[in-house]
């Protein structure tokens, strides 16, 4: 039985020492900022800022969910608040859209354009069959 990585020659370890490097100098980076006293929304916007740049989030969850049985429920628990965020800033946005009066189609429209791209005209994403003012053919 042999895998992928088993031609490698080498050693396991070496695979996450730049995650590991990286984030040493961004906790020296921080302690360094942090001992001149610089603003601490500053080195928070940079700190992220950098973390996203160079990808140590998805390397820190990578090693992080290397440990067997607890790694990957940290880096679940770590993760879902995100996702609850993206989603609700997704409904929100939504909620604002449908408000304002625009459809899927391209954002622009208001809610009353008739569609007759078909046989019979639509009132866009409604269902409803405008029959009121149209001549049929």
């Amino acid at each position: 039985m042999t895998s992928e990585n088993s031609d490698r020659k080498e050693p396991f370890s070496l695979d996450y020492v730049y995650r590991i490097l990286l984030w040493l100098g961004i906790t020296s980076a921080v302690a360094v900022l942090l001992h001149f006293h610089v603003d601490k929304k500053l080195i928070a916007v940079m700190t992220l800022t950098l973390g996203l740049v160079t990808k140590a989030f998805a390397g820190l969850g990578a090693v992080v969910s290397l440990i067997p049985m607890v790694g990957p429920l940290i880096v679940k628990v770590l993760t879902l608040p995100f996702f609850w965020i993206v989603n609700g800033l997704g409904y929100f946005v939504s909620v604002i859209a449908i408000r304002k009066g625009y459809t899927i189609r391209d954002g622009s429209l208001p809610r009353t354009d008739v569609s007759t791209a078909g046989r019979y005209p639509y009132r866009l994403y409604s269902g409803t069959p405008v029959t009121d003012s149209l001549e049929f053919r």
